[in-house]
């Protein structure tokens, strides 16, 4: 008996045939699995040039629902051409596949040098046994590949502040080429200063990295100028070095100079003698240790209540780097003031610096209070002694 498959049927099983076959060559990448694999990589057709080495992420995924030992081999590849499985590494020719974790294995391809141009294809095939296999088919175009260099920028490449300041800067380090490149990171900077790299997310300092095919790291470099840096304008030159590459930013730190001073006198003592109502002049001495010129010096003083503190010049114009200037401060303790020991402070400031130096003061009784005193007392012991004589013989 002859069994007959009506029209409508063999329409059917046409159509179903026919969409199998759009959905494999619309997935190039992809072999649908046969048992429960399925082997594929991002990107299955690239282009690439005589003599290159080319490495393909491949991922084995397992859906026959229990782990796999799959076995990995190279089904057909070019004359000439070598292929071989890394993994961790390592060669390997076998990968476990747990069937709810996909496995993760490089292919490395190597172009001949002398590979004319044109279309290749490499069978790749991942085989568990019992059927469960996939292959996948990838496709590399050899041609005339121009190299497109990697950039390490900065947006913003120029920074200014004072000597004392610290720079940071945010660099992009971009790897344009088709594999990973591992960069070892350095500077060329004024001796003395100090330059720190460290990753945009992270304060570790590092001195290498690795950057995966067309992608960027954001990093921080941190410059520190030396403590005797001048007014001027600096250049340190950043590199980032791979294997293939070198890649250079220039960064430039424009310093405003160093502001630091010091207030004092011009035998360092910090004391005086002063007299309750009266006025004493204090020589003090502003000294710029900066290497900036300073502007608009202005003096205050801090002192006991009904004191008083002016100076013959409060606020001085400029002051010039390693420069000093004296000026006068008046003391006048108030006029109820007892003897006896008093802290008076007195500030030098600019918008940049600000230097204090703490006074004691001895308040000391006048002189003529002390006759005075005495005078008294002698009047006093006379009116005595008048008094004894008089009324003593009675």
């Amino acid at each position: 008996m002859v069994l007959r498959i009506p029209k409508i049927m063999k329409l059917f099983l046409s159509f179903l045939m026919t969409a199998a076959l759009v959905l494999l060559s619309a997935f190039p990448g992809v072999s649908f699995a046969a048992g429960g694999l399925t082997l594929s990589t991002t990107y299955p057709g690239i282009m690439v040039k005589a003599g290159e080495n080319v490495n393909f992420s491949l991922e084995i995924a397992n859906n026959s629902g229990a782990g796999q030992n799959v076995a990995l081999s190279v089904e057909s590849i070019p004359d000439g051409w070598k292929g071989y499985f890394e993994g961790s590494g390592k060669l390997v020719g076998r990968a476990y596949v747990n069937p709810d974790k996909p496995a993760n294995v490089d292919f490395n391809v190597q172009v001949p040098a002398d590979a004319a141009e044109g279309n290749y294809q490499i069978a790749l095939k991942a085989d568990a046994g019992s059927g469960i296999a996939d292959v996948l088919n990838l496709e590399l175009e050899v041609g005339a590949v121009e190299f497109v260099q990697g950039k390490f920028t900065s947006q913003y490449p120029e920074l200014q502040g004072p000597g004392s300041a610290a720079f940071k800067y945010s660099v992009d380090l971009v790897n344009n080429s088709g594999e990973d490149q591992s960069y070892s990171l350095s500077a060329k900077a004024p001796d003395g200063w100090q330059v720190t790299f460290s990753p945009s997310y992270d304060a570790k300092q590092i001195a290498s990295l690795s950057v995966k095919p067309g992608e960027s790291q954001g990093l921080n470099v941190d410059i520190v100028p030396a403590q005797n840096v001048t007014a001027g304008k600096y250049t340190v030159t950043c590199s980032a070095v791979s294997a293939t590459e070198t890649l250079t930013t220039d960064l430039t730190v424009l310093i405003t100079g160093t502001y630091n001073m010091e207030l004092s006198t011009p035998t360092g003592l910090l004391s005086l003698d002063a007299h309750a109502g009266r006025e004493t002049p204090v020589t003090l001495t502003i000294q710029n240790k900066g290497s900036a010129e300073l502007k608009n010096v202005t003096l205050s003083s801090s002192a006991p209540a009904n004191w008083a503190v002016r100076f013959a010049q409060p606020t001085i114009d400029t002051i010039a780097a390693g420069a000093s200037q004296e000026v006068i401060a008046y003391v006048k303790p108030g006029t109820s003031a007892i003897a006896g020991d008093y802290a008076i402070s007195i500030s030098a400031s600019t918008n940049e610096t600000k230097s204090q130096a703490d006074f004691r003061v001895a308040v000391k009784t006048p002189t003529i209070w002390g006759v005075v005193g005495i005078v008294i007392i002698l009047a006093l012991a006379y009116g005595l002694v008048r008094v004894f004589r008089k009324y003593g013989r009675r």
